[in-house]
């Protein structure tokens, strides 16, 4: 079966505009049989539309974001996950709701508030509904958000401490994205658990920037991946692109166990580039089983950029379990 772009629902609230072609306060009919007054209301009202969707989209959408995405992390309920599309196209992203490790939860993840819509759970794979694609054979719950939306999803109550994953995943002329063709690149990955490690992970590839606040153990706290890797490493497209180098040799060695001093040539430039305004770089070293004076000690930390990079891509999820993804295009 050919999967497709997900059908987008939004509420009725999110796509009604205000009318700023009618400003008279003469009522649309004035009398009855007045024709020509009636006519020239309604012209006026649909004049007043085209100019609202039409001549300002940008900045309608710049309105409709910050209205969705009014407080911040600490003002959303406990144990949600807020998704924020800061893209020019619409958003598609996996929340995984069952994978051979991960048992299903009384009840799959809900919508709680905002734009966009939230799928019920659906398998891909080899024995499921649809094929795998970049985002991994599993039981998905697809959320399809429209530029300038955001919406609010409740955790579910999953049975024992595990781990889960959201994933957003492109979609080429209305086909998802499966072997990383193009401006596809690969997801990059938010993987997590109510205390557990919650960390973003590049170690695939690259499809989108992501600002990533969340609670941890020692507050909130943000990782903010806002520069573009594939540029900076001269990739075929600067939208989406594959890592160069998914494990680096000697990892563990000193002079930074577990972080990115021993990456060399292109694996440098791309954690670089991710790690640009984090709290650690290829310059950065620290005493084996620690990690970098200005990143944990600080309730910082960095994006995770190859298989091995741990030592300051770790936080812990924690409560009141609260998480804030905000995506925007690569090339933006």
């Amino acid at each position: 079966m050919e999967s497709t772009q997900p059908m987008d629902v939004e509420n009725r609230t999110a796509r009604e505009v205000r009318l700023v072609g009618h400003t008279s306060g003469v009522p649309l009919i004035f009398r009855r049989g007045s024709v020509s007054i009636a006519a020239i209301a309604l012209l006026s009202l649909a004049v007043g539309v085209f100019v609202a969707v039409r001549v300002y989209p940008a900045q309608a959408a710049k309105a409709a974001l910050a209205e969705s995405a009014k407080g911040g992390l600490m003002d959303q309920p406990d144990s949600s996950v807020t998704l924020v599309n800061n893209g020019r196209d619409q958003l598609t992203v996996y929340v995984e709701y069952a994978n051979a490790a991960l048992e299903p939860p009384p009840q799959p993840w809900t919508k709680l508030s905002g734009g966009g819509s939230l799928a019920q759970p659906e398998a891909y794979g080899p024995h499921g509904v649809h094929p795998a694609n970049d985002v991994g054979a599993a039981t998905w719950q697809l959320v399809t958000l429209p530029p300038g939306q955001s919406i609010v999803l409740q955790i579910p109550n999953f049975p024992r401490r595990q781990a889960w994953s959201l994933r957003p995943l492109k979609y080429i002329n209305g086909k998802p994205c499966t072997g990383a063709p193009g401006d596809c690149g690969m997801p990059i990955l938010v993987e997590s658990g109510k205390d557990m490690v919650g960390d973003m992970s590049a170690v695939d590839g690259v499809n989108y920037k992501l600002r990533y606040e969340m609670t941890a153990k020692h507050g909130p706290t943000t990782i903010d991946m806002k520069s573009n890797p594939c540029q900076a490493i001269n990739a075929p497209s600067s939208k989406g692109c594959r890592n160069p180098q998914v494990d680096v040799p000697n990892w563990d060695d000193p002079p930074c166990p577990a972080g990115t001093c021993h990456n060399q040539g292109v694996s440098k430039t791309w954690c670089d580039t991710i790690h640009e305004g984090q709290c650690a770089n290829s310059a950065s070293t620290w005493a084996k089983g620690g990690s970098y004076k200005d990143c944990a000690p600080k309730n910082q930390f960095t994006t995770y950029c190859y298989s091995h990079d741990d030592a300051n891509s770790s936080p812990e999820f924690s409560a009141p379990y609260k998480m804030r993804l905000t995506y925007s295009d690569l090339d933006s």
